[in-house]
């Protein structure tokens, strides 16, 4: 009991310290409505504990009853007497009970319900490593979108200047009034695709804060500032060394733990025919008919235990021990899935980096390659198609750019989370990126 106040004690250090954050995107995860639910499920869990407990302190008990019957009347038939009597009675005292020993009842209970508050609080963790994680994918999703809105303007860009190029060659009689009509056509379709690009990257800016419940996009638009100097660094995103067994997992420790508390639970059903050791007093005042005032005062030491319950007790036990065989199956099913999880987002990291350095390998070439051909369409040596076959080879390379640093982004948020570390944007943005990008500098 003293280890689980301590924890508790811990616990709430802990909150403490959590309230204490300034309103930046941390805090606003440490409020989101999932995370005050396995909260409050700690200290539901704590109290439990306690009142299971307290079942083996003393308890006692006050009373006072009071009867009254209708007064009756006596006569005699030798001489004459007549005799009326009030028969009312009253008494009160104090009863007390406690339980000493239960060989095995209580006991289990207890230990099973100390085993709950732990998994609550891996619980309340996790809740919070399930929260980041979901920001984190919503903030992937933004970007993704933005990325896309922003190869959209540059390919509004593109165009209208291959727009006017054709307009200038065309009014001198280089290229086709086909190639111009082309060229409009082109630039006025990248604009109706730029609105679609817009209203998407608006509704993933919009499942964002409604998943944040919150209005204020201070923090979020610090973050994003910051997550927009990555896309246009060399910096990438590589995965930590350290890789914990699935065994060691919160989400593992969590199952283990269910199955943990249900063998104990088990026990405690086992030990419902055991003797139970209790002591109990009584204190009684009472008045009697006969107007004569009495006390007693007695103490027993009593140890009693069920014969027989018509297999009541066994017949829990089977079902306790059937929860306990599928909870254990879900758990050798969660380690099989963590361990590849974690084995796949490291070989997808390694093939997202490999595609990501071919493509900024080639971004010079593209670049170039686009430079000589623009030359030499504007002296008409180059066909309009020519012209824009480079753009798009040069835009798609520097949105699969992005692209893949996104990717490289959320490979490393994914294999924080596989393995319990730190998904916090002070951690994740604030000290990885921004120091890396400092070092650039």
């Amino acid at each position: 009991m003293k280890t689980v106040r301590k924890k508790f004690s811990f616990f709430i250090l802990f909150l403490f310290i959590s309230f204490d954050l300034s309103w930046s995107i941390d805090s606003i995860i440490q409020n989101l409505p999932e995370v005050k639910k396995a909260e409050n499920e700690i200290y539901s869990a704590y109290y439990d504990l306690k009142l299971t407990y307290s079942q083996f302190g003393v308890n006692i008990d006050s009373f006072y009853r009071y009867s009254y019957n209708q007064p009756t009347v006596s006569v005699n038939l030798g001489p004459a007497q007549l005799r009326v009597s009030q028969d009312f009675t009253y008494n009160y005292g104090l009863n007390l009970n406690w339980i000493i020993k239960t060989f095995g009842l209580l006991e289990n209970q207890i230990t099973s319900k100390e085993i709950i508050y732990i998994s609550k609080v891996l619980k309340y963790q996790q809740t919070i490593s399930d929260m980041y994680f979901r920001f984190y994918q919503l903030f992937y999703e933004m970007l993704k979108a933005y990325i896309l809105l922003d190869f959209s303007n540059r390919s509004i860009a593109y165009s209208k200047e291959l727009l006017y190029n054709t307009k200038k060659l065309y009014d001198v009689g280089v290229v086709a009034k086909v190639d111009y009509l082309r060229a409009l056509s082109t630039y006025q379709e990248f604009l109706a695709q730029n609105k679609s690009a817009y209203q998407n990257y608006i509704l993933a800016t919009q499942n964002i804060y409604s998943f944040l419940v919150t209005k204020d996009n201070t923090g979020l638009d610090k973050l994003f500032r910051k997550y927009t100097e990555y896309l246009d660094s060399d910096f990438v995103y590589d995965l930590p060394e350290n890789r914990k067994s699935p065994e060691e997992l919160r989400v593992s420790k969590i199952l283990y733990s269910n199955i943990i508390s249900l063998i104990h639970q088990k026990k405690a059903t086992a030990s419902q025919n055991f003797p139970i050791l209790s002591l109990n007093s009584l204190y009684l005042r009472q008045k009697s008919a006969t107007f004569s005032r009495e006390y007693n005062f007695n103490i027993t030491l009593s140890l009693s235990w069920k014969i027989f319950d018509s297999n009541l007790s066994k017949n829990q036990q089977e079902i306790i021990k059937h929860q306990i065989y599928s909870l254990y199956e879900e758990y050798k099913r969660n380690i099989i899935n963590l361990m590849n999880m974690q084995s796949q987002i490291r070989l997808k990291h390694q093939i997202d980096y490999s595609m990501y350095s071919s493509l900024l390998y080639n971004l010079d070439y593209r670049k170039e390659a686009f430079r000589l051909i623009k030359l030499k369409y504007e002296n008409g040596l180059a066909t309009y198609l020519d012209y824009l076959d480079s753009q798009n080879n040069l835009l798609q390379t520097q949105l699969n750019i992005k692209n893949y640093k996104n990717e490289l982004f959320m490979n490393y948020v994914t294999y924080l989370y596989l393995n319990d570390l730190d998904l916090s944007t002070k951690e994740v943005i604030e000290k990885k990126l921004m120091h890396n990008l400092k070092k650039e500098e």
